[in-house]
């Protein structure tokens, strides 16, 4: 069984295609993982007060009444385009 040229140009292809993969992969990993280690740093060092924690919560209270009066606004804007 002859080995044709075609076959021998796929198989230089595979072959190099098998060296990125063999180079790239191992690289997205050690960046992934470099990646993944410096944001655990960052979480780790935001300590988190009672302070912080209250001001928060205020936040997110504000923010839902606003959420509800901004809804209740919409939904009369809404009436008003679709029904004239």
């Amino acid at each position: 069984m002859e080995i044709g040229r075609a076959q021998i140009v796929v198989g230089m292809r595979m072959t190099g295609v098998l060296v990125m993969m063999v180079m790239l992969v191992p690289l997205v990993l050690v960046a992934f993982v470099a990646t993944r280690r410096k944001t655990q740093i960052g979480e780790a060092s935001a300590r988190e007060t009672p302070e912080s924690r209250s001001r928060t919560e205020d936040d997110f209270m504000a923010a839902e009444a606003y959420e509800a009066t901004w809804h209740e606004e919409d939904k009369e804007r809404f009436h008003r385009e679709r029904l004239p």
